[in-house]
C-alpha cells in the first residue's frame, strides 16, 4: 500500500465515518470495514497502523 494516496485514504477514512454513524463504533470489524470498502482485510489493518 506504499503510505496510501490521498484518494485510497479518503476512501478508507470515509467508509469508517459512515460505517461508525450506521453501526456504532464498537460494532464495526475490520472485515467490515474491508468489505464495504472494497479492500483486504491486511490493507485496512496497514493502514490504520500507519496513521
Amino acid at each position: 500500500m506504499s503510505r496510501s494516496s490521498p484518494e485510497r485514504k479518503g476512501q478508507i477514512i470515509a467508509t469508517a465515518l459512515e460505517l461508525f454513524r450506521r453501526k456504532g463504533f464498537a460494532d464495526v470489524s475490520t472485515r467490515d470495514h474491508a468489505e464495504h470498502a472494497g479492500l483486504s482485510r491486511s490493507h485496512i489493518s496497514l493502514f490504520w497502523r500507519l496513521e
